[in-house]
Parts: structure tokens; C-alpha cells; sequence
């Protein structure tokens, strides 16, 4: 996996933080390193920084990422 972690941001003080991928799944519960808030990661959430973290967080784990075409 060429990227392990994705940038997150909390949904309270709107700091951008790196997560693990493998660690984004439906019900993990992380915090903020900056607040301390806890942030609950599901695909049904509210928050669109959430919504958007989940779906980068499938999406590499499927392997759909986008890589540069080499010349």
C-alpha cells in the first residue's frame, strides 16, 4: 500500500489529523490529538469530513487510488 494514512478533520476544533487506513472502519472511534474529542467513524455519519475520510479509507483498501500515469 503506497498510502497508509489519510487526513482527517475533526469535527469540533476543525484540525486536520493523519488516521491509519486499516483503522477506518464502520464503528472505530478515534480522537483528536489536538481537543481530545472522540470522533465516531461511520458511513451513515453526518459530518461530511467523516463521510469523506470513510470513503477515501474504502477506497484505498479496495485499490481503487489514483497513480499518475508513468512516462
Amino acid at each position: 500500500m503506497a498510502t497508509d494514512k489519510i487526513a482527517v478533520t475533526c469535527t469540533r476544533c476543525r484540525t486536520r489529523f493523519r488516521e491509519k487506513v486499516g483503522r477506518l472502519r464502520d464503528g472505530y472511534q478515534g480522537q483528536c490529538p489536538n481537543c481530545g474529542c472522540f470522533i465516531n467513524f461511520t458511513n451513515e455519519s453526518m459530518d461530511p469530513a467523516v463521510r469523506k475520510a470513510m470513503t477515501e479509507a474504502r477506497r484505498i483498501r479496495n485499490g481503487f487510488v489514483f497513480q499518475a500515469p508513468k512516462e
